[in-house]
């Protein structure tokens, strides 16, 4: 008995295999499908970016709130303090201990999501914001009383300062090392 002949060349049978392979890789509806060879399936874009960026987004929601917070609770106090004649750097002090007590409590829990070291965490928190406060207590008298600004205006413009350098500081020093998974 003798070998039986194939009928195709071997062009034939590639471009028949290529066929085969092409059917198997469409879905129900006939549309092809890309074949990801055993990869990760990719995100979708925006997904993809806020899961990779899910700090920075708590930071930036977080901080709109401290914002809104840091922003209202400096002009509320000084213009509840005008009867009782307090000087505008003791209103300072007073928003300033409020203000860092709720932006702490926001990074700490919403944004950096830590664990433990409450007292160590703070400690570093509060350096940071007192180091600008000290620098505030020289800025903002020299932008009320030399430059002619409204003291609420010129405390605005402080805290811009604030809120850029704050991420950096806090994200590296703060809450550096004691994540906890999200």
């Amino acid at each position: 008995m003798g070998r039986r002949r194939r009928s195709r060349s071997k062009s034939g049978r590639r471009a028949e295999l290529k066929r085969n392979v092409a059917d198997s890789q469409r879905s129900a509806h006939g549309r092809r499908v890309k074949q990801n060879h055993g990869r990760q399936p990719k995100k979708s874009g925006t997904l993809d970016f806020a899961k990779r960026h899910q700090t920075k987004i708590r930071y930036l929601l977080a901080g709109a709130f401290n914002t809104a917070v840091g922003l209202a609770v400096y002009p509320a106090l000084y213009f509840l303090a005008l009867p009782l004649k307090l000087h505008y750097l003791m209103i300072l002090t007073i928003s300033q201990i409020i203000c860092v007590t709720v932006a702490f409590l926001t990074n700490k829990f919403v944004v950096f999501r830590t664990s433990g070291n409450f007292l160590r965490e703070f400690l570093k928190f509060v350096s940071f914001h007192v180091s600008y406060f000290l620098v505030n207590l020289a800025a903002l008298p020299a932008l009320v009383e030399l430059a002619g600004m409204n003291p609420v205006w010129a405390q605005t413009i402080f805290a811009v300062l604030v809120i850029i350098t704050s991420y950096f500081w806090h994200s590296r020093i703060t809450f550096s090392s004691t994540k906890v998974a999200s």
